[in-house]
């Protein structure tokens, strides 16, 4: 290789290179606030794109501003929440399951949708990557609990779907009987 060939392909790695780093530089950053500080519309707003979209929402009409954070501490009971970058069930997501397979049991033609979700940290990909770890753990809770594997679907939103400015609220795994 000759030395012009060598400060050719040093010229065009070195421009790669750059492409690449203002390309991850650049990616949009979303403004997170905190969901203390959203207004009652702004909440209800949000409720009502997902009821529209069939997902589990909170309370609808808090009494006061001040109320907001109770809204957030009474979402379904078909929802459990993960720690930032895990997908190991804790002990109220274990007591939520319980109870979901008492209903499961009850219901033995049912169907069971798990749709494991992330925050918007991390990449798009790990983050589907992810939320599927979150939905699979969920269903093999289940099926340890006696619930026939072929009644349980799951599926990542990744980030796709967060429900929340708060990042704990949108680490979660949602589900639907049908």
């Amino acid at each position: 290789m000759t030395m012009k060939n060598k400060w050719i392909f040093l010229t065009v790695g070195c421009f790669i290179m750059a492409l690449l780093f203002f390309a991850r530089c650049s990616k949009k950053k979303t403004k997170v606030e905190v969901f203390d500080n959203m207004t009652i519309e702004e909440v209800i707003d949000h409720n009502e794109l997902r009821k529209m979209e069939g997902m589990p929402v909170p309370l609808e009409s808090p009494e006061k501003e001040n109320d907001i954070k109770s809204i957030v501490e009474q979402w379904t009971p078909n929802t459990i929440y993960f720690d930032f970058d895990k997908w190991v069930l804790n002990g109220s997501s274990l007591e939520d399951l319980g109870n979901l397979c008492e209903e499961m049991h009850k219901k033995s033609e049912s169907k069971l949708f798990v749709a494991g979700h992330c925050d918007e940290r991390g990449s798009y990909e790990y983050n589907l990557a992810l939320g599927q770890h979150r939905a699979e753990s969920a269903k093999r809770y289940l099926i340890h609990c006696g619930i026939d594997e072929s009644r349980i679907e799951t599926i990542s939103y990744g980030e796709e779907q967060t429900i929340s400015p708060r990042h704990d609220m949108n680490r979660r795994d949602e589900f639907k009987i049908k």
